[in-house]
């Protein structure tokens, strides 16, 4: 599933609807990397459904040293039709690199770090994609 979703702490959730029961056993998020990653949560909570009324959590998974992209393989296979991702956490003021031309003393044009500046935290968690997998072979 491919998205631009935002979502503010408020907001609670992204529910995925696989429009039938599927078993799987890992999930792939990618988060947009707008913002030096800021966007991307600290914690993961996945939870399923059958009838996107009574929820089952699967999963609580520390996302605090990760990329914009979070791989979460589950240690058993889950089943549902709605899995809920509940996002907590947001990144804090990270740095900003800013990039310049610059040319050297042989006549050389090229770009270099020209400083760093301290960037406000994020105020949503920004989803480009969902995919689920089912790797496990199991009976």
């Amino acid at each position: 599933m491919n998205t631009f979703a935002l979502l503010t702490a408020n907001d609670g959730a992204f529910i995925v609807d696989l429009e039938s029961v599927q078993r799987f056993d890992r999930l792939m998020l990618r988060w947009n990397q707008r913002n030096n990653l800021r966007g991307r949560p600290n914690h993961i909570r996945i939870e399923v459904s059958n009838d996107n009324n009574l929820y089952t959590a699967i999963a609580d998974y520390d996302n605090s040293m990760g990329s914009i992209m979070t791989n979460i393989i589950l240690p058993d296979q889950a089943e549902g039709r709605y899995v809920k991702i509940i996002p907590s956490g947001l990144l804090g003021i990270s740095p900003a690199v800013g990039m310049t031309e610059r040319q050297s003393a042989g006549g050389v044009f090229g770009q270099s770090a020209s400083g760093i500046e301290q960037e406000d935290a994020s105020t949503s968690f920004s989803l480009s994609a969902v995919e689920i997998y089912s790797y496990g072979n199991y009976e």
